[in-house]
């Protein structure tokens, strides 16, 4: 007899919804919600990190060569930042983090080895913190906290918002 009892349902999954335009997965889903953020911060961060991309990309910060590219890749970073924050549950209803090799994978296709070090300089102390007034972004604002926990993650693959382990986490085709 089979008396491995059913996998309970976590309480951090949660219905996630009315997040149309976001770059989330579906417009309704189960998601838990990463530590230290709220579906209220995601909402206002979410454009405001958006923005500051297209912006980023139109004030020729980005190199020409790779407009195209960045432009591109702005519909899948806008997926990863929903994945970061308000990653999928399982289909058993537990909560789930991106595979490292997911960020791998996407730093490889959309961000150039020599923009890496660009990236860097958005976090604290880099030379481009200081233009983040400019797009309306401010220190210890919710879009803030998420573009650095967004941009630590894609510069180095390494964060506690990546799943430890590459067997249980969201791929892209999960």
């Amino acid at each position: 007899s089979d008396d491995k009892l059913p996998i309970k349902p976590s309480s951090k999954c949660q219905k996630i919804s009315g997040f149309k335009n976001t770059g989330c997965f579906s417009d309704s889903f189960y998601g838990s919600i990463a530590d230290g953020f709220s579906l209220d911060t995601f909402k206002k961060g979410s454009d405001k990190i958006m923005s500051l991309l297209s912006t980023v990309n139109t004030m020729g910060i980005v190199p020409p060569e790779y407009k195209s590219l960045f432009n591109k890749c702005l519909p899948k970073f806008k997926e990863d930042i929903c994945e970061t924050i308000l990653p999928r549950c399982s289909d058993t209803c537990q909560p789930l983090q991106s595979c490292k090799k997911s960020c791998e994978e996407l730093q490889k296709e959309c961000i150039p080895a020599n923009l890496i070090g660009m990236l860097k300089q958005v976090l604290p102390g880099g030379t481009f913190r200081g233009m983040i007034g400019m797009v309306g972004l401010s220190e210890g604002s919710p879009a803030m906290k998420m573009l650095d926990a967004w941009v630590g993650k894609m510069s180095k693959c390494e964060s506690p918002l990546l799943s430890k382990s590459n067997d249980v986490c969201l791929t892209s085709d999960y």
